[in-house]
């Protein structure tokens, strides 16, 4: 993580000449280099074995620090450049900015949870939303879908203009979706104004497919009429990315849509959004009208990796939340049943014993030695997913592009980390080197090479046509040309394509959202600071059928052990 405010920190130390003050703005940045929003102060001291009365005392010598209480109004913030915030016992050392977003998004989701729908029993809402509620409890109870965990999501965000709605890989977040979208618009019928948004293009786009898939699927199931619906959802401007949904503008930090011009939308669902970082969602929830949204939903998995910003948001307001109406979570898993959902469950709650059993005698879930050679010859064998892709690349005509996609879903490589001996940068160089020597190619572009982008192009126009940060693709001769392939059959010469890099292997970050059939787990000896169980839950969660975890075991339990929380001010300020 790279953190943009370390020249400015370095900046503010110019002149200062307390070495106290000089160790704990240092530690500051490097808190935020972590993730954290803030630095925790106790925590602080006692790792350096110091005394808190004197630290407290330097830190609030320093001209540019001044010490507050974490109740003081958002209107009262002084504009200081770091603020030291009394929490009840303890302190937190922030960037001004930073405890101002985290106020700032307490104030606005207090104000949306302030808010319901109309309880009058003689108003039509309310009798549109009895039908709806009626119906669904119909529908689950004839029919066992939506579950039981869905239809209690469901009703609850109906009467709720803010609503979370979290659960695990298969627990029927997107199912949860659609009944609501079913729902929302017998409420409000066809000109409802909806936004369904993610913080990356990839999961955007992917919530839209798994939508699209599934809306018949469900329709057949269920009986209901969603021809209304479709309609609405095909609506290629009702999906984005936040930043989409905000209006980017051009070489600018700020959006078109801010606290002074807000959001005109009805309705707002957020996927994915253990992603989101602080300032990200601080600048959301600020464009959001509290008195003309009907509802504000968002969707995701708290124990999956946080934002690759600072922030530790959606998992707090999770956390803190468990006796609220507005949290609801799903628990009935349809994905898996077998050993990958049990490995997934004993990471959560560190059920050592159940993790060492489940690696000695699962066919579902292997462990091997954190060797690149292996790594290199179980991915490259004659069977392999990745020769299959070069052979069907190498073949490849436009009846063949379902295979072609079919394969290039079916399994991928999990990093913990891009750089090192076992990172994505050299096992996509190994990997490559030995394609081109079993094929003897010796050109940049060959058939089955995989590439990742790692931007948004936002000069194509057409949205159909667009590539995101995310999106993955394979290259195919035509005409003895190279042609790269992405999903929904868009092809691109070389020279159209943004930012892109290998992707034989990648980053466990960059695979959230992504589901495979098959999934192979690199977890390198020697980068403890980053080893942690959050990682190895997202990774395991990809797959739905084999994994294998290329790690000693000792490593890979170590890493379970270890808890990335991060440190914010959020579970203060949600409690009061």
């Amino acid at each position: 993580m790279k953190n943009l405010y370390t020249p400015y920190l370095h900046y503010l130390l110019n002149g200062e000449t307390n070495p106290t003050i000089e160790f704990v703005v240092a530690s500051l940045n490097e808190s935020m280099n972590n993730g954290n929003s803030c630095l925790d102060i106790n925590n602080f001291v006692n790792e350096n074995n110091l005394n808190m009365n004197e630290v407290i005392y330097n830190i609030c010598q320093s001209s540019f620090v001044v010490k507050v209480n974490f109740s003081i109004e958002i209107e009262e913030i002084p504009n200081i450049p770091i603020l030291l915030v009394e929490f009840k016992d303890n302190y937190l050392l922030y960037i001004n900015r930073y405890f101002y977003y985290e106020k700032h998004i307490v104030r606005n989701i207090n104000l949306l949870n302030c808010k319901t729908q109309p309880i009058n029993t003689t108003d039509l809402l309310f009798q549109k939303i009895s039908f709806v509620k009626q119906t669904l409890s119909s529908l689950s109870t004839n029919k066992s879908f939506p579950n039981h965990d869905q239809l209690d999501s469901i009703i609850s965000s109906l009467s709720r203009k803010f609503s979370i709605i979290t659960g695990g890989p298969g627990t029927g977040k997107t199912t949860s979706v659609f009944f609501l979208l079913w729902s929302f618009q017998q409420m409000y019928g066809d000109n409802i104004s909806l936004n369904i948004c993610a913080p990356t293009g990839k999961a955007s786009k992917r919530i839209k497919e798994s939508l699209l898939f599934n809306i018949n699927s469900f329709a057949n199931i269920t009986g209901l009429e969603v021809n209304n619906l479709l309609q609405i959802i095909n609506k290629t401007d009702i999906f984005g990315t936040i930043h989409k949904t905000l209006g980017v503008i051009l070489n600018n930090i700020y959006f078109r849509h801010n606290a002074s011009k807000k959001l005109a939308i009805d309705i707002l669902f957020i996927d994915e959004s253990s992603m989101i970082g602080l300032p990200v969602f601080y600048k959301l929830i600020d464009a959001i009208d509290s008195e003309t949204i009907k509802h504000i939903i968002f969707l995701g998995d708290s124990n999956q990796l946080s934002s690759v910003e600072e922030g530790y948001v959606f998992s707090s307001l999770v956390n803190n939340a468990k006796n609220s109406d507005y949290l609801n979570e799903l628990k009935i898993s349809n994905r898996n049943k077998g050993d990958i959902a049990k490995f997934s469950n004993a990471i959560l709650y560190n059920k050592i014993a159940d993790i060492k059993s489940i690696l000695t005698n699962s066919s579902e879930i292997q462990i091997l030695p954190p060797s690149l050679y292996q790594i290199i010859n179980n991915s490259l064998d004659k069977n392999s997913n990745f020769i299959k892709l070069v052979e069907c690349a190498n073949n490849f005509d436009q009846s063949s592009y379902e295979q072609l996609f079919s394969l290039l879903t079916d399994s991928t490589i999990l990093c913990m980390t891009n750089v090192g001996y076992l990172g994505t940068k050299s096992l996509n160089y190994q990997i490559e080197a030995r394609i081109k020597n079993i094929y003897k190619f010796n050109t940049l572009w060959y058939p089955g090479r995989i590439i990742i982008i790692l931007e948004n192009d936002s000069s194509e126009k057409n949205l159909s046509q667009r590539l995101y940060n995310g999106d993955i693709g394979v290259c195919v001769m035509r005409n003895k040309k190279p042609s790269i392939y992405f999903d929904e059959g868009r092809s691109f010469i070389p020279e159209r394509l943004p930012k892109y890099d290998l992707a034989f292997a990648i980053s466990i970050h960059k695979s959230q959202g992504s589901e495979y059939d098959n999934v192979s787990i690199v977890i390198p000896n020697n980068y403890n600071k980053i080893l942690r169980k959050e990682l190895v839950y997202t990774a395991i969660t990809r797959t739905k059928k084999l994994v294998k975890i290329y790690s000693n075991p000792d490593t890979l339990i170590k890493a379970i052990n270890i808890d990335g929380k991060r440190i914010s001010g959020l579970q203060y300020l949600l409690e009061n």
